[in-house]
Protein backbone atom coordinates (compact mmCIF):
# COMPACT_ATOMS: atom_id res chain seq x y z
CA UNK A 1 0.00 0.00 0.00
CA UNK A 2 1.31 3.43 -0.92
CA UNK A 3 1.14 6.20 1.70
CA UNK A 4 -1.98 8.32 1.34
CA UNK A 5 -1.29 11.35 3.54
CA UNK A 6 -3.28 10.09 6.51
CA UNK A 7 -1.91 10.27 10.05
CA UNK A 8 -1.14 6.55 9.97
CA UNK A 9 0.35 6.64 6.43
CA UNK A 10 2.05 10.02 5.89
CA UNK A 11 3.63 10.83 2.54
CA UNK A 12 7.12 12.24 2.03
CA UNK A 13 5.75 15.34 0.30
CA UNK A 14 2.59 16.67 -1.30
CA UNK A 15 4.08 15.68 -4.63
CA UNK A 16 3.82 12.04 -3.57
CA UNK A 17 0.06 12.46 -3.27
CA UNK A 18 -0.26 13.77 -6.82
CA UNK A 19 2.02 11.00 -8.09
CA UNK A 20 0.23 8.17 -6.25
CA UNK A 21 -3.35 9.52 -6.28
CA UNK A 22 -3.77 12.06 -9.12
CA UNK A 23 -7.50 12.51 -8.44
CA UNK A 24 -7.17 13.46 -4.75
CA UNK A 25 -8.42 16.99 -3.99
CA UNK A 26 -6.55 19.89 -2.41
CA UNK A 27 -6.65 19.53 1.36
CA UNK A 28 -4.86 18.76 4.59
CA UNK A 29 -2.47 15.82 4.58
CA UNK A 30 0.28 14.50 6.84
CA UNK A 31 3.83 14.57 5.48
CA UNK A 32 6.98 13.04 6.93
CA UNK A 33 9.90 14.45 4.90
CA UNK A 34 12.54 12.42 6.74
CA UNK A 35 10.50 9.21 6.39
CA UNK A 36 11.57 8.28 9.89
CA UNK A 37 8.72 7.77 12.30
CA UNK A 38 5.12 8.66 11.50
CA UNK A 39 5.05 10.19 15.00
CA UNK A 40 6.90 13.29 13.74
CA UNK A 41 4.70 13.78 10.66
CA UNK A 42 3.41 17.32 10.10
CA UNK A 43 -0.08 18.34 9.01
CA UNK A 44 0.16 20.59 5.95
CA UNK A 45 -2.20 21.93 3.33
CA UNK A 46 -1.47 20.49 -0.10
CA UNK A 47 -2.61 22.64 -3.00
CA UNK A 48 -2.27 19.74 -5.39
CA UNK A 49 -3.58 21.56 -8.45
CA UNK A 50 -0.62 23.96 -8.21
CA UNK A 51 1.87 21.54 -6.61
CA UNK A 52 2.22 23.69 -3.49
CA UNK A 53 2.81 22.69 0.11
CA UNK A 54 1.55 25.16 2.72
CA UNK A 55 2.98 24.90 6.24
CA UNK A 56 1.36 26.67 9.17
CA UNK A 57 3.67 29.17 10.88
CA UNK A 58 4.68 28.44 14.47
CA UNK A 59 6.05 30.55 17.27
CA UNK A 60 9.28 28.55 17.29
CA UNK A 61 8.80 26.79 20.61
CA UNK A 62 10.98 23.70 20.80
CA UNK A 63 10.91 21.26 23.67
CA UNK A 64 14.41 21.29 25.11
CA UNK A 65 14.45 17.56 25.88
CA UNK A 66 14.30 16.79 22.16
CA UNK A 67 17.79 18.08 21.45
CA UNK A 68 21.27 18.01 22.89
CA UNK A 69 21.99 20.52 25.65
CA UNK A 70 25.06 21.61 23.67
CA UNK A 71 24.47 24.14 20.92
CA UNK A 72 26.02 22.86 17.74
CA UNK A 73 25.27 24.92 14.66
CA UNK A 74 28.33 24.05 12.57
CA UNK A 75 28.92 27.72 11.81
CA UNK A 76 25.52 28.27 10.21
CA UNK A 77 22.74 30.59 11.20
CA UNK A 78 19.58 28.64 11.90
CA UNK A 79 16.16 30.14 11.20
CA UNK A 80 12.89 28.43 11.94
CA UNK A 81 10.35 28.27 9.13
CA UNK A 82 7.84 30.04 11.36
CA UNK A 83 10.25 32.99 11.74
CA UNK A 84 10.45 33.70 8.00
CA UNK A 85 8.46 36.50 6.45
CA UNK A 86 5.81 35.34 3.99
CA UNK A 87 7.69 36.91 1.06
CA UNK A 88 10.77 34.81 1.91
CA UNK A 89 8.78 31.58 1.78
CA UNK A 90 6.95 32.33 -1.47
Amino acid sequence: MKPDGSRSHPVRSCRDITDYYPTKPNGFYFIDPNEGSKNDAVLVYCKLTQRLTCVNATNGLIQSHMFSKNRIHYGKNIRLLGDLQQSEVL
